[in-house]
């Protein structure tokens, strides 16, 4: 990714809720899985869609499973969110996993939001997580500085994407931050 893939924002949280608001009508549908962060369900949810919630179970080491994520999707899923790596259960969705992800999602022609506010905390092996925007073009990844870089006070955050998507969200920011 270059730097115009790149939209900068107030924390991930900021970034998160720009995504949502920027791609989530009423009527959509929203699969998330559990546990996550609040604001991954409760947003789109305020924004008038269905939530659909996939849970993580520690008979599946945490992970999302691709037939209770298939099932979990309809014509009307706008949108897919993940955390990864997740908190708190720290589990880590492995390239493979996240290209099975990206299946269904085009299958149903839907983003995928990734919040990766804990990439890169383990900075070797098969632990360090490939980007959602690096495999697929519908794919949007959020960060921040406060999680893996332990700067909180700092509030800086981003998302990352294809330049397509980050054009459609740069409105949305700007009336956020009245820029």
């Amino acid at each position: 990714m270059k730097k115009e893939n790149v939209l900068v924002s107030h924390g991930a949280i900021g970034a998160n809720s720009l995504v949502y608001n920027t791609f989530i009508s009423p009527g959509d549908s929203v699969t998330s899985i559990m546990p996550t962060y609040q604001q991954h369900y409760s947003i789109p949810e305020s924004l008038g869609a269905e939530i659909k919630i996939v849970r993580l179970k520690p008979e599946n080491n945490f992970l999302p499973d691709l037939n209770e994520l298939k099932n979990s999707l309809s014509s009307k899923t706008k949108l897919i969110s993940l955390t990864n790596p997740n908190n708190p259960t720290g589990s880590v969705i492995d390239e493979d996993l996240l290209s099975g992800i990206v299946e269904l999602a085009i299958s149903h022609d839907a983003y995928i939001l990734c919040d990766e506010v804990y990439r890169g905390t383990n900075q070797s092996g098969p632990e360090y997580t490939v980007s959602i925007a690096d495999l697929y073009d519908k794919g949007i990844s959020t960060g921040s500085m406060s999680k893996t870089y332990s700067l909180a006070g700092l509030r800086l955050g981003w998302i990352v994407s294809s330049l397509s998507l980050i054009h459609i969200s740069e409105p949305t920011r700007r009336y956020a931050i009245g820029v």
